[in-house]
């Protein structure tokens, strides 16, 4: 007795869907990936711009602070008060200091403390000189103070902005909490981390950009597993989805099969035993194939 052709038709069966079903696997797979990589890819750039657009009004606001008249007369008295305009600054400075036409800062022990630009002495207009900081995470930011009349030079504003807070504003800006950021300097070493976690392994989706006026750069991150379960997800179902598809197309193709061979083998033995003269032997069939034509 032949076995049942049910494996034989479950492969037949099984082969397209399976492969039917591994592309779409693969297609869900590229296509999260692809999604993965335009949403990183956005984040950076939306990282970047925050970036920007602090620099940019912390810029604004030392420029604004060194064309005040409440500074120029600080510097005309040589009196050291900035309290009266301190409130004029949004908080990412760590430290500001006035210095005097002769380069000395107004009531302030010098040692320790950053120097401006050399050329806020000669630069006759309002005007910004940015430094890198001495300390890792800084810059120096100078700018002259003239007098709004003369257009004399009467010192200097110096101001060392931090940027862990700049970058730490720029970061609360991205929508998703999963998102990892790291900036490191021209060394390598590590500026700001958003969680702590200064390298990203295989496991991520990043990146990277270069902040030229920081001399900086920065790699945005996600990990991969969070767009990548679904695509797995669903891939693995149309896997099972294929197999039992294949079975019950072989199990309907063996039952079709196995009854139309059934009806063949019964008209041909009807047929042998009239060939040997059992005359009155009637050949009954249920059939609409073409077992039916041969038996009439």
């Amino acid at each position: 007795m032949r076995p049942k052709p049910f494996l034989t038709y479950f492969i037949l069966c099984a082969i397209p869907l399976l492969f039917l079903a591994a592309l779409n696997y693969w297609n869900g797979v590229r296509t999260a990936n692809y999604t993965l990589s335009t949403i990183v890819q956005n984040d950076l750039n939306s990282f970047t711009g925050a970036v920007g657009e602090v620099l940019e009004e912390q810029e604004h606001e030392i420029l604004g602070f060194s064309i005040n008249r409440v500074v120029q007369d600080l510097l005309k008295k040589q009196r050291n008060e900035i309290d009266p305009v301190s409130n004029y600054f949004s908080g990412y400075f760590q430290s500001i200091t006035l210095f005097s036409n002769d380069r000395k800062p107004l009531g302030l022990d010098s040692a320790n403390l950053p120097r401006p630009d050399q050329g806020v002495w000669t630069s006759p207009g309002n005007s910004l000189f940015k430094n890198p900081g001495s300390t890792p995470g800084t810059v120096i930011y100078s700018a002259p103070v003239n007098d709004e009349k003369t257009g004399a030079n009467l010192g200097a504003v110096v101001g060392v902005l931090d940027l862990q807070r700049v970058f730490a504003t720029a970061s609360r800006g991205l929508k998703s909490r999963s998102t990892r950021i790291v900036v490191t300097d021209r060394t390598g070493k590590t500026v700001y981390t958003s969680n702590g976690d200064e390298s990203f392994d295989s496991t991520y989706q990043v990146a990277s950009a270069l902040i030229p006026s920081l001399g900086v750069a920065s790699a945005v991150a996600r990990q991969r597993s969070d767009f990548m379960s679904g695509a797995h997800r669903w891939g693995i179902t149309g896997l099972v989805t294929a197999l039992l598809l294949a079975a019950a197309a072989a199990y309907v193709l063996e039952r079709h099969v196995s009854k139309t061979s059934r009806g063949i083998a019964r008209v041909r033995e009807d047929l042998s035993a009239i060939a040997k003269g059992e005359l009155d032997r009637r050949i009954i069939l249920q059939s609409s194939d073409d077992a039916r034509g041969l038996a009439d």
